[in-house]
């Protein structure tokens, strides 16, 4: 039999790490056979956790000031979908602004009356759409938050409950350079572990209010895996351990970094930034981000994401190090000292897994308003270049950052077509490369 899977990792596993998981590759070192066990008498049970497990959660809401901490091994995906349901007592769901995909899978599951805004005042499309709940996802994939005033407005001068996606920001709480963080301002509040710290891929947990616990323990209990990878489980303990004693000296040593980056690259082709998170780097250019990311790919580093003319990087602990190298990279693009390589097209690492993904210099569709989405019953294929006029099952757009440009109810555009058509490699959504439209009969 072949294994394309361990083959590929371990033909490039040398490589140096801007992207998820925030750790050395290692897992805080947990990478072995001997961590792997099940539930037994001395381990607890991740769906009725009762010993170790609801100890070791207790720990971690002490140490972020949370009324009650959930541990989860698959993900923060799986989280907003407990934490959607968690929530459904009552209808309407807001969206606000740009949420990941997740979201829209987790309130099309649960067949929620759901809205987006993009553009407006939050106050207003709550007290428009008649919204019970809302979804606020800070910070974004670029390091952007949302003022967490805003989140305050919403609990002062409206009904509504709080969703909080802060996937991208579970390092807040360990550095006083970073936005603030108040578990205080949501009633139910995702952390994607594994972005931001050294926890382990799909490591998260969830942070929920007492008055909701006992929902988000049932949900939980009916969609979570009964059987969790328990180094995971430890790498949680072990990431926040990690942070509560280096978290303040490290990043500041990272942050540092990030800013002698940005000075060695100044007077290059190269606007580099942070926005609110001084740690998520974003690299801007003329050039396609794609085309950037293939060349710091060819000398074995590997971004998080690519956006258009950006390229991002996530800055930490364990890489900041090695920002030194990514300069070098740019420096060498700015004077055309490439090594034989053009930068006038895309170039790769010769490999044969690895696939070119197109981003053009522009990405991501807006609207500005209040859109109402509609989930239809049932869908079916359609080549890209046949949807025009047929009606968008599901949200499509680019992965990453997982952000919708087409949302559930959207009538498809010839506009819509080509801009699928140009990035068709980098699209999340599609089904072996086709639309899913609502089924015509419907």
């Amino acid at each position: 039999m072949n294994t394309p899977i361990s083959d590929v990792i371990k033909e490039n596993i040398s490589h140096i790490s801007f992207h998820t998981p925030g750790n050395d590759g290692t897992g805080m070192g947990l990478l072995s056979d001997k961590y792997d066990v099940t539930e037994l008498s001395y381990t607890d049970n991740i769906i009725y956790r009762t010993g170790v497990i609801a100890e070791s959660e207790a720990e971690v809401a002490k140490v972020f000031g949370s009324d009650n901490v959930l541990f989860c091994t698959s993900g923060s995906t799986t989280l907003i979908n407990i934490g959607i349901r968690t929530l459904a007592d009552e209808e309407p769901f807001l969206v606000y602004e740009n949420a990941h995909g997740s979201v829209f899978n987790s309130l099309r599951m649960l067949g929620a009356k759901t809205y987006v805004s993009r553009g407006i005042d939050l106050i207003e499309a709550i007290k428009e759409t008649g919204a019970k709940r809302v979804v606020i996802t800070s910070p974004n994939y670029f390091g952007k938050t949302v003022d967490l005033e805003l989140f305050k407005r919403v609990k002062e001068e409206t009904n509504a409950k709080i969703l909080w996606d802060c996937a991208h920001g579970s390092h807040f709480r360990f550095n006083d350079k970073f936005p603030k963080w108040d578990p205080e301002c949501a009633d139910v509040i995702i952390h994607s572990l594994h972005k931001t710290t050294p926890a382990m891929t799909s490591g998260a947990i969830m942070h929920v209010s007492d008055e909701y616990v006992e929902r988000a323990k049932t949900w939980f209990a009916m969609i979570h895996t009964t059987s969790p990878f328990f180094p995971i489980l430890m790498s949680i303990e072990q990431a926040i351990k990690y942070l509560v004693e280096n978290g303040q000296e490290q990043f500041n040593k990272a942050i540092a970094a990030v800013e002698v980056f940005k000075e060695k690259v100044k007077n290059t082709c190269f606007n580099v930034y942070t926005i609110d998170d001084p740690t998520r780097v974003s690299i801007e250019s003329e050039l396609e981000g794609s085309v950037v990311a293939d060349y710091l790919e060819i000398n074995d580093i590997y971004p998080e994401m690519i956006y258009g003319n950006r390229v991002v990087l996530i800055v930490t602990p364990f890489n900041y190090d090695k920002l030194e190298n990514v300069a070098k990279c740019l420096i060498e693009i700015d004077t055309g000292k490439t090594h034989g390589f053009p930068i006038g097209h895309p170039v790769r690492k010769e490999s044969k897994y690895n696939r070119h993904r197109g981003s053009g210099t522009r990405a991501g569709k807006e609207f500005v308003g209040i859109k109402e989405l509609v989930f239809g019953k049932d869908f079916m294929k359609v080549e890209i270049e046949d949807a025009v006029g047929h009606i968008a099952y599901k949200e499509v757009g680019m992965y990453p950052p997982g952000v919708p440009d087409i949302y559930s109810g959207d009538i498809i555009t010839e506009e819509d077509v080509e801009y699928l058509k140009e990035r068709v490699d980098s699209l999340f959504g599609l089904l072996d490369g086709k639309l899913l439209v609502v089924q015509e009969n419907e």
